[in-house]
């Protein structure tokens, strides 16, 4: 137990010893003394307690356990905690949004007055993007850590959350685009619509199923976040059972979707290479979500940490071998 010694009251009045040590009628020896060993004999108690006004048990106190229960009370628990994770989620992907805009600036405004950009910069930029995604998992788990009573393993599946929900939302983001080019060439009197998906793709239908996108990986991570801080046992391994569901299916749909759509065959062997790799490393992830941290405490850092990381970076890394072969 650490208790407040003259030393600390001091520090925290702000009083020079040897101004305290003439308030008390001693001298600055003697005072140091009494700092050194941590004695606060029951004259001086008194009368520091009275002068101060000083609570009662300033000297005996646990100030050690009193900074916990002090940090602990700042922190609370909400009401709903669905409706808080979703709120948390949203700021959460607005603030990703505000930087990743704020990195992609110089070669928008390179775009806009026509200036050339080199490969090398996209991709210098493309990874700093990543490097923001990744890092920005660590600060969402220990921010709620930080400012709840929220407990569980909401740390340790930090990794995820900038992951998981891309993933999820791959497949509904590749159907709508199949379903409107597809109804756009379903529309009678083709000629006069023949323009309509090449004026409306590049504006408001990119940012109509961004928006669409960015909800719904909203949604995701809220219930992905709402799992891993509250679920526990037999709960939390089926409600993660569906939520990695979810991705896996997602990302099979959106499979699909592009071999309805005729692009998915006209690839180069990198590009199957990246494929068959990404969709190894979501199982892999998922197993691990899943599985092995239960199964495999030790190989946590592994399943929870490694995984997703090489499955976020395999895009970057794969670009700067396209970069390095040119």
């Amino acid at each position: 137990m650490k208790t407040r010694g003259l030393a600390d009251f001091r520090a925290e009045y702000n009083i020079w010893r040897k101004d305290l040590a003439e308030q008390l009628g001693l001298r600055e020896a003697e005072l140091e003394r009494l700092e050194l060993t941590g004695e606060v004999p029951e004259a001086i108690l008194q009368a520091l307690t009275a002068e101060y006004q000083l609570p009662q048990d300033y000297f005996t106190e646990d100030v050690e356990r009193a900074a916990v229960l002090a940090a602990a009370a700042e922190r609370y628990e909400p009401k709903n905690p669905l409706a808080y994770f979703f709120k948390t989620a949203f700021l959460w992907y607005w603030f990703l949004g505000v930087v990743t805009y704020a990195v992609t600036l110089p070669s928008t405004i390179a775009v806009f007055f026509s200036y050339e950009i080199s490969d090398s910069f996209i991709l210098l930029e493309n990874i700093c993007i990543q490097i923001i995604n990744i890092v920005s998992g660590i600060y969402l788990g220990s921010h709620i850590l930080k400012k709840t009573n929220f407990r569980g393993s909401i740390a340790a599946y930090e990794f995820l959350y900038p992951y998981l929900p891309g993933i999820a939302v791959a497949g509904i983001y590749s159907i709508l685009s199949l379903v409107f080019r597809t109804t756009s060439n379903a529309l009678p009197n083709p000629s006069a619509y023949a323009d309509v998906f090449s004026i409306v793709n590049p504006h408001l239908l990119t940012l109509l199923f961004s928006a669409v996108s960015v909800v719904l990986s909203i949604v995701y991570l809220a219930f992905l976040l709402d799992t891993a801080a509250r679920a526990q046992g037999a709960e939390k391994e089926k409600r993660l059972k569906i939520l990695c569901g979810i991705a896996l299916g997602s990302q099979v749909l959106s499979y699909i979707a592009q071999m309805v759509g005729g692009n998915f065959f006209t690839a180069d062997a990198l590009t199957w290479t990246v494929r068959v790799l990404s969709f190894l490393l979501l199982l892999a992830v998922l197993y691990g979500a899943l599985f092995g941290a239960q199964k495999s405490p030790r190989l946590n850092t592994l399943w929870l940490t490694v995984l997703p990381i090489v499955a976020m970076a395999l895009p970057m890394v794969v670009s700067c071998i396209r970069q390095f072969l040119k």
